[in-house]
This record gives structure tokens, C-alpha cells and sequence, in this order.
């Protein structure tokens, strides 16, 4: 089980939410029913630096993508942040998924969180 925080910064509408250990389904469904339950932040980082994505199945992208599509807003951006090429290759299906789903934010991984932090707050 992974341990999750999300902090959230409404005044810049910037959310960080932060992954640690091994991800199940559950740990990822929580997230998503309390972020986007608060309206998502207009740029937002996945930090997976220290987690791990590799134990969730395709299936449940997919089941993910679909269950926040709803939520995707033109001009939002939405960085991953993985530290190693098994969990960028999980991440780079998940933006192929979602690209594929017609979202209208901007989504892409990344190996290093400052990459990830000049690129979500680059809003141009």
C-alpha cells in the first residue's frame, strides 16, 4: 500500500499530490474521489519519485482515464513524475490513453520534479 498526500495551493491552482510505495488500485481511487471530488487545480503534479505503479493492471488505466476525462479542462496541465523507465513507460500509456480519450489538458511525464514543476507552471 502506498502512502498519498495532496497538497493543494487554490490560490495558484496548483495541486502536488505525492506517492510513496507501491500503488494499488485502491490508493489511486481515493485520490481521485478526493481531488476531483474539489474541483482539480488547473495544473497538477503526480510526484512518483518514490512509488511504484508497476503492480496496476491495464484495466484500471483505462478505468481511470474514462473516470476523469469528465474533469479534463482546455488549458490544464496534468505532470507524472517517475523515477525509473518501468513506471515512465506506465506513465506514457496513461497520456497515450487519455490523448486517445479526447482530453483537453495537456498531460506528460517527466524523470525529474523540477522538469515537472517548470513545465506545469509554464501556462502559455
Amino acid at each position: 500500500m502506498a502512502e498519498v498526500s495532496i497538497d493543494i495551493d487554490k490560490e495558484r491552482e496548483f495541486a502536488t499530490i505525492t506517492i510513496k510505495g507501491d500503488v494499488e488500485a485502491g490508493d489511486l481511487d481515493a485520490v481521485l474521489e478526493k481531488y476531483f471530488g474539489n474541483s482539480p487545480c488547473m495544473a497538477t503534479i503526480y510526484d512518483s519519485s518514490e512509488g511504484s505503479w508497476s503492480n496496476l493492471s491495464t484495466d484500471f488505466f483505462r478505468r481511470m482515464v474514462d473516470k476523469s476525462k469528465p474533469l479534463s479542462r482546455k488549458g490544464a496541465k496534468t505532470a507524472m513524475v517517475f523515477s525509473n523507465q518501468v513506471n515512465f513507460g506506465i506513465g506514457r500509456m496513461i497520456e497515450s490513453n487519455c490523448d486517445l480519450a479526447g482530453y483537453e489538458n495537456e498531460i506528460e511525464c517527466f524523470y525529474r520534479l523540477e522538469d515537472a514543476r517548470e513545465w506545469v507552471c509554464n501556462r502559455s
